[in-house]
């Protein structure tokens, strides 16, 4: 009867293997009720010779899983270094889009609030400027300079960062500009760097620009001396201000990123 009846969808797997395996469904007494695999059909041959070991299941099955392990591996690595990028990243960006705020203090020298800064915990002693009032003194004052965020500490070439942001000059892509307040006998002057920053690929960092051209500020001789952090300019990508005071009067330094990546600084008095 149709019922009793056993069919055979595939028989496969060649004598040289070793065994015979048949597939198919049992026609019971309802349509395919269930399938089976009956396994083996035949015993190996005793005289065939033995398959090589690169040809052997047990063999492939290892290597597939080796090789699996070690896929895992390497893409746990890659992912990781990745991971790192991206957290670099983040943080150039708040390097490029942060903002001290304008009235803050950077560097005091012989001024009336100097003592008072230097009491505060967020302000520390840096040099010992003269005084050039009296040229047959040697007496000598206390600078104080901020304990500025660590994020322009690490870019700021120089003793005091007065600037750091991104600027982008026309036709230009983005560049991060640093400006540092550094002393020279006693005479502080500011030197402005110049980085492009870091990209998508893994290990990339900011490598500094060719500034030959970039100019530099010096105050010359002074009684008091004190300088605000610098401003961006939110009306132009590539300008910047920095405010300071000079024996009691007030100042502003213009800087411009320049198309050739150096960075122009001019006194406006």
């Amino acid at each position: 009867m149709r019922d009793d009846v056993l069919t055979f969808r595939h028989t496969i797997r060649a004598p040289s293997a070793g065994t015979i395996v048949r597939r198919g469904w049992y026609y019971g007494p309802t349509f395919r009720q269930k399938p089976y695999d009956v396994r083996p059909m035949a015993a190996p041959i005793p005289y065939a010779p033995p398959l090589p070991w690169h040809r052997r299941k047990r063999t492939r099955v290892l290597i597939l899983r080796l090789v699996i392990i070690a896929s895992f591996l390497c893409g746990s690595a890659w992912l990781y270094r990745f991971a790192q990028q991206l957290q670099f990243l983040a943080q150039q960006q708040r390097w490029m889009s942060y903002t001290m705020p304008p009235d803050k203090i950077v560097l005091a020298v012989g001024t009336a609030d100097a003592p008072a800064l230097l009491s505060s915990p967020d302000y520390h002693k840096l040099w010992n400027l003269p005084i050039f009032a009296d040229p047959s003194t040697t007496r000598f004052l206390p600078a104080v300079a901020s304990n500025v965020p660590q994020a322009l500490a690490q870019l700021g070439a120089g003793d005091v960062p007065v600037f750091v942001h991104g600027l982008r000059a026309p036709s230009h892509d983005m560049r991060l500009v640093s400006v540092s307040l550094n002393a020279d006998y006693g005479e502080p002057f500011l030197t402005a760097d110049v980085s492009v920053p870091a990209s998508i690929y893994l290990g990339s960092r900011p490598y500094p620009c060719p500034n030959w051209g970039t100019e530099t500020a010096r105050f010359g001789r002074f009684k008091t001396f004190r300088i605000f952090a610098g401003q961006p300019d939110p009306a132009d990508s590539r300008h910047f201000t920095i405010r300071y005071e000079l024996d009691g009067k007030s100042n502003t330094i213009d800087g411009w990123l320049m198309p050739d990546d150096t960075v122009q600084l001019q006194p406006r008095i």
